[in-house]
């Protein structure tokens, strides 16, 4: 019983001086900070003053052509002539490429003759059907051959604007892409055509900037007026 209690006593003894340091450490911490002088804050003055602010933002983008295609061809047929050279601006409607139209040709003549035949019945039948000497159905029917021959001519030309490749619009020309004497088919590509004027600017902007920008527009204008 008495080791018990002195035991007991040892330990209450250790505590009492261990919290005991600890509280006078402490005390003479908080008493040395109460004392302590802390070093002034420094401050820096300026005059104010109005100014515009103009913002800018600089961004990165990607230029490209207006307009851009790969001329191709029509209709099959071989090349007989190549009329440009690669990396030359050409003219809108200027001949490239032409294909043989040999065959198109003659029978456009073929049709042309035909077609001045077919006018001069017409004038006749049109002459004769003003004196009564013919039928409404005889001058209805040289009519009808006059269209038909005309409309043959027609038809005739467009088959030779296409063997007559040209480019649709004025541009600079890439690289050749095909050779006399070549057998193309619908599709074929002879070359691409870009025009360069004006150039696109493919570029991104941040959303916030969006509402401060316009069709046409240089700068941003100032939105605001900063004092200092």
């Amino acid at each position: 019983m008495r080791k018990g209690l002195l035991l007991l006593s040892i330990v209450i003894t250790g505590f009492s001086i261990l919290f005991g340091g600890k509280y006078a450490l402490d005390r003479k911490a908080a008493a040395l900070t109460a004392t302590q002088a802390f070093p002034a804050a420094t401050v820096a003055t300026a005059v104010a003053r109005e100014a515009s602010w103009d913002p800018a933002l600089r961004i990165v983008g990607t230029l490209r052509s207006v307009d851009g295609t790969e001329i191709t061809a029509q209709v099959a047929g071989n090349v007989t002539r190549i009329a440009f050279e690669s990396g030359r601006r050409a003219q809108q409607g200027e001949v490239l490429v032409q294909l043989d139209d040999s065959t198109q040709v003659a029978s456009l003549h073929a049709n042309e003759a035909r077609l001045a035949q077919a006018r001069l019945d017409l004038a006749r039948a049109h002459s004769l059907f003003g004196d009564h000497a013919i039928s409404q159905q005889e001058f209805q029917k040289a009519q009808m051959n006059h269209d038909v021959v005309a409309a043959a001519v027609e038809s005739d030309q467009a088959a030779l604007r296409k063997l007559h490749i040209t480019a649709p619009f004025s541009g600079v020309l890439g690289i050749r892409e095909v050779s006399i004497g070549q057998y193309v088919s619908p599709g074929t590509g002879i070359v691409n055509l870009q025009r360069w004027d004006p150039m696109l600017l493919d570029f991104a902007l941040p959303q916030e900037m969006i509402g401060q920008i316009a069709v046409g527009q240089k700068t941003f204008t100032p939105r605001s007026v900063l004092s200092r």
